[in-house]
């Protein structure tokens, strides 16, 4: 039986997407059969950023709502079938029903997999609370700016009243010139007031932002921020890394 790991955040622009699609490739490259579950309804990325948009006929919605089976639904990420994603759908539907399906598809997903990465969209909401309840690890994405720790006040609240102990923190695009230059907080402050333990830490990348719109993952590059993807995935299994904030491998 395999693990549903949830990446959510408390509002968008903090690069959500792009590591729960980056975290599903690194699990795939550790050698886990990997699923990647669009399930931000109404903000649909990860065809995009996974480069697949062009193979996409149907989406989560599709099959949550009985208008195609799964297997038309699912796409390939590269070769074979031991990496899939289940698209998400631009249109935002939520309905007890729709809670009540994809708590089943989930399930489904998790006996079939190693890894269910789900794209859970930003917390709170019902159906993002819904597949948070389900998860064995939740991963919450912050990035170290003013507004960023403002807007998330609430949605750390609801995940300390729902998933205190499985719930971990990745700190994206950290400008370690504009936190040397007092523009952006410490990170460190960051973390300690977020109250989560710190799983990841993403300085700010060329490399990550051209990936996402050439639509190639990026677990294979080189570059600091670019490896702390398949860093994080490696924590996830157990690994004791030490994660870097000053920007020095």
């Amino acid at each position: 039986m395999g693990e549903i790991i949830s990446v959510t955040a408390g509002k968008g622009g903090v690069g959500k997407s792009v590591i729960a699609a980056n975290l599903a490739a690194a699990m795939h490259t550790l050698g886990k059969r990997v699923i990647l579950v669009d399930a931000d309804a109404g903000n649909a990325a990860a065809d995009q950023i996974l480069g697949v948009r062009d193979r996409v006929v149907y989406s989560i919605l599709d099959v949550l709502e009985g208008s195609c089976t799964i297997m038309k639904a699912l796409v390939r990420v590269g070769e074979g079938d031991t990496f899939l994603l289940l698209p998400g759908s631009q249109v935002r539907v939520e309905s007890a029903l729709i809670k009540d399906r994809i708590a089943k598809l989930l399930r489904l997903f998790r006996d079939k997999f190693d890894a269910v990465i789900v794209d859970a969209g930003n917390c709170p909401g019902a159906l993002s609370e819904e597949i948070l309840m389900m998860s064995y690890r939740i991963v919450f994405v912050m990035t170290p700016d003013a507004l960023c720790v403002r807007s998330s006040g609430k949605a750390l609240r609801r995940l300390r009243d729902i998933k205190p102990d499985t719930t971990s923190l990745i700190l994206n695009q950290i400008r370690i010139d504009l936190v040397k230059s007092g523009v952006m907080p410490m990170p460190e402050k960051v973390i300690q007031d977020s109250g989560l333990p710190l799983l990841g830490a993403i300085l700010y990348d060329d490399e990550i932002l051209a990936s996402v719109q050439k639509g190639v993952h990026v677990v294979n590059v080189k570059s600091v921020g670019c490896r702390e993807f398949l860093n994080s995935a490696r924590r996830l299994e157990g690994e004791d890394i030490p994660v870097v904030l000053k920007g020095k491998p």
